[in-house]
């Protein structure tokens, strides 16, 4: 109804002023609420960020772009405790919201000065309870966009319960030291990187389904062989390194792909769908991840075991509804049937 830009600078307002709020919370109770505000607030980045992507570019040049998105998005979480571990040991736990807010502030400007309105006005929805919730149901009849957003988040979950449970497994199980902390767990960070740049220099030429469906046996294979090593008692740090640095360069394979199959037959309501795609994998991945790390007992064994069965739940998910294209470029294999997908739909 108000379009990208408009919705964006509303949400990092809103970003902005939780962190405002945190950064000069006088109980847990408001440093609990502003942190809430702050979310509220970063969910819009994804969604609406995810909506420019498909309102401006289509088929696989839509995944050669969502790759260099979705990079930023994937990484972020990787590198943000690194960052927020120097910032605590050096200055305190308030100029971290501190640096948050010059990071919302700085957004803000950038999107005011810099992003135009992507949404065509046809394209917009009326006013109303309704409208959304039509919008909502057309994405929901795309069972295979659904499917995809799930298998979205299976794959985030394994990368949610490493960030969780890092920490732990490298200062308690691997006693890494504060100092080589950040930089081992960069590693994985950077390998994330090149696998997103790999695939954005790869994807129009291979297609989304070829390199995500084969990444994801992939990933698969690595986590399940991680897990049995793991519950056999053989976890020295190399092998653990091995496996998680393996799995996260695997997800930039993954995430972007998986996000633009999602979007490709949904143009006409892409806000809705990066909405509910953001919703569902989100959720199942803080599930996922949440359980991965709660299970921490003093070993590698359950981060191990928890990214196998989040490895193994997509590789199922994606294999049953795509078993006529699994491991084949698809429907979209040549340029010209780029929009196949979008007029069946």
């Amino acid at each position: 109804r108000y379009g990208r830009r408009a919705t964006l600078l509303f949400a990092l307002g809103l970003y902005a002023l939780g962190s405002v709020l945190a950064v000069f919370a006088s109980s847990f109770e408001l440093l609990l609420a502003s942190r809430a505000l702050q979310g509220v607030g970063a969910a819009a980045t994804r969604v609406v960020t995810v909506s420019v992507v498909r309102d401006l570019h289509e088929g696989r040049t839509m995944a050669r772009v969502m790759s260099l998105a979705m990079m930023i998005f994937m990484v972020a979480p990787i590198l943000a405790p690194a960052i927020g571990s120097v910032i605590l040991y050096s200055a305190g736990w308030r100029v971290i919201f501190g640096a948050l807010l010059l990071a919302g502030l700085a957004s803000f400007f950038w999107v005011y000065l810099r992003l135009p309105e992507t949404l065509a006005p046809e394209n917009r929805a009326g006013g109303g309870l309704r409208p959304v919730l039509q919008n909502y149901g057309r994405v929901a009849r795309q069972w295979k966009s659904m499917a995809y957003m799930a298998a979205t988040g299976l794959v985030f979950g394994a990368l949610i319960g490493f960030i969780s449970a890092s920490h732990q497994v490298f200062t308690q199980t691997y006693a890494v030291g504060p100092v080589i902390f950040p930089i081992v767990f960069a590693i994985p960070a950077a390998g994330l990187v090149f696998s997103n740049l790999t695939n954005a220099a790869l994807v129009e030429r291979l297609g989304m389904r070829l390199l995500s469906h084969r990444a994801l046996v992939a990933f698969a294979a690595i986590t399940t062989t991680h897990a049995i090593c793991a519950l056999l008692g053989f976890q020295p740090f190399w092998l653990f390194m091995i496996g998680i640095s393996g799995a996260v360069f695997l997800i930039g394979f993954l995430g972007s792909n998986f996000t633009a199959i999602v979007m490709e037959p949904l143009s006409k309501v892409a806000g809705a769908g990066a909405s509910m795609q953001g919703f569902m994998s989100t959720t199942i991945a803080a599930i996922a991840g949440g359980v991965t790390g709660g299970f921490y007992d003093g070993t590698a064994m359950p981060l191990a075991v928890g990214g196998a069965v989040c490895g193994l739940s997509a590789l199922a998910l994606i294999w049953g509804i795509e078993r006529e294209h699994f491991l084949h470029p698809g429907p979209s294999a040549h340029p010209e049937h780029e929009h196949d997908n979008e007029r069946a739909a």
